[in-house]
């Protein structure tokens, strides 16, 4: 149950932060390469608010349960475009996968260590 309500704190985090943006750069607010920055930091930050709470809902091993969490999204992100669009992994995709499981990894941990001080 605690990987449901983690994929919702990285769902919900995710289309909010997205469609702001959406809209800053319809109206020509924010610029293309503004644009490229926050298509990695949206999901970074994202994978982060979920893997802190995953990671206070969590008896130990934080970074296990990080690598848990990023693992099933990557794993649903790489079936989409692979049977979906039909897009091959290549090297700035495995970057990419590699700082979203990187990123709910430290999220757990900075949860564990944050439980642990309030404890």
């Amino acid at each position: 149950m605690n990987y449901l309500k983690s994929a919702l704190f990285v769902i919900v985090p995710f289309i909010v932060l997205s469609f702001m943006v959406s809209i800053l750069y319809y109206f020509n607010i924010t610029s293309n390469s503004i644009q490229n920055i926050f298509k990695i930091f949206i999901p970074v930050l994202s994978f982060f608010l979920g893997g802190v709470y995953l990671g206070k809902h969590s008896k130990e091993n934080g970074w296990l349960e990080g690598l848990k969490l990023g693992g099933i999204f990557i794993i649903l992100f790489f079936l989409i475009s692979y049977l979906g669009f039909d897009v091959v992994l290549s090297f700035p995709g495995t970057i990419y996968y590699l700082i979203i499981l990187l990123s709910s990894m430290f999220g757990a941990m900075f949860g564990i260590r944050n439980v642990i001080k309030t404890v």
